[in-house]
């Protein structure tokens, strides 16, 4: 029974772990565009984006953490809570990459602004649209 006890406790240490090495060292974003921009972050232009957005990334918003795997067909699959498979593009009028998936409230489509961090490793979203921040990510081998 104390080596059953033991086991199950060492699962849920390496589960907790790496829950918090997924989340860890996610720099805040400045809430809008405009603070970003302030702050001297400089936006990625489209053709950056479409050098960036190639395989897996770390994404973590404001309630919740999701890995997005852009692929150069267009598709991309969002693992996080649930799975959902959608396409990607660069729009570039509005220097942004736009995703669409098709959810239980029917399709969405949003575009996002990308501002790189100081850190130069992790980036910031901000909703075209409403011009909020919405993700920090970074590539899902980078630490």
């Amino acid at each position: 029974m104390m080596k059953k006890l033991t086991i199950i406790g060492s699962i849920l240490v390496f589960a907790l772990n790496a829950g918090v090495a997924f989340s860890a060292n996610f720099p805040k974003a400045p809430h809008r565009v405009n603070e970003a921009e302030a702050e001297g972050l400089v936006r990625v232009n489209a053709d950056e984006l479409k050098e960036l957005l190639n395989g897996p990334m770390n994404f973590k918003g404001e309630n919740s953490r999701s890995t997005l795997t852009f692929s150069p067909d267009g598709s991309v699959e969002r693992k996080g809570a649930t799975t959902l498979k959608g396409k990607w593009h660069i729009n570039p009028q509005k220097n942004a990459y736009c995703t669409a998936f098709n959810l239980k409230s029917g399709y969405q489509e949003n575009c996002f602004a990308v501002f790189r961090s100081q850190d130069g490793i992790h980036f910031f979203d901000y909703d075209v649209d409403k011009g909020y921040d919405v993700h920090v990510w970074r590539r899902a081998t980078e630490q």
